[in-house]
């Protein structure tokens, strides 16, 4: 197995097109000749963008549930107890916030009642969807929370090694 490596780039401007393009040259000679190739910027960023997607699509989980969490639980309710709300969500989620944060799962559900639901003891079905969004994903919830708990954990994280 041949391996080319890059030894340096050259930036040249493309005659026909006003898109900048870069030669690569190869090190290792392939037929007994220096290999070159040009590529623009623009089809190197296409190839990555598409790259990117398709990493992101298929690292993205389907779907859990098919129905809304509210949906699933509290279907025709305005709103329930919070005690009732986090039964419920522990019962869908509570595995999946073991496996995303094992030691955190009382600070998950304090920042759910606090930070977004207020500390009420209703929560009400108006704040939840204006939580969760628009999104169509059964699961927006959750995901919702786990993007909200990251921040703050990735937020901790440089607040403590500030004063380190």
């Amino acid at each position: 197995m041949r391996v080319a490596k890059s030894e340096n780039l050259v930036n040249t401007q493309s005659l026909d097109e006003s898109t900048e393009t870069f030669e690569e040259r190869n090190v290792t000679p392939i037929d007994g000749e220096l290999a070159s190739h040009k590529k623009s910027l623009k089809a190197m960023s296409m190839e990555s963008l598409t790259q990117s997607k398709r990493e992101r699509s298929c690292s993205r989980p389907s779907p859990m549930y098919s129905d809304d969490f509210w949906l699933r639980h509290f279907d025709g309710e305005n709103s329930v107890s919070w005690k009732t709300f986090r039964a419920a969500f522990l019962e869908d989620y509570g595995s999946v916030i073991h496996e995303f944060a094992p030691n955190r799962m009382h600070w998950i559900l304090t920042i759910v009642h606090t930070d977004i639901f207020g500390s009420v003891e209703d929560i009400h079905k108006l704040y939840y969807e204006k939580f969760c969004g628009k999104s169509k994903n059964p699961d927006r919830l959750w995901i919702k929370i786990k993007e909200y708990a990251s921040e703050r954990i990735f937020r901790e994280g440089v607040i403590e090694s500030m004063f380190e």
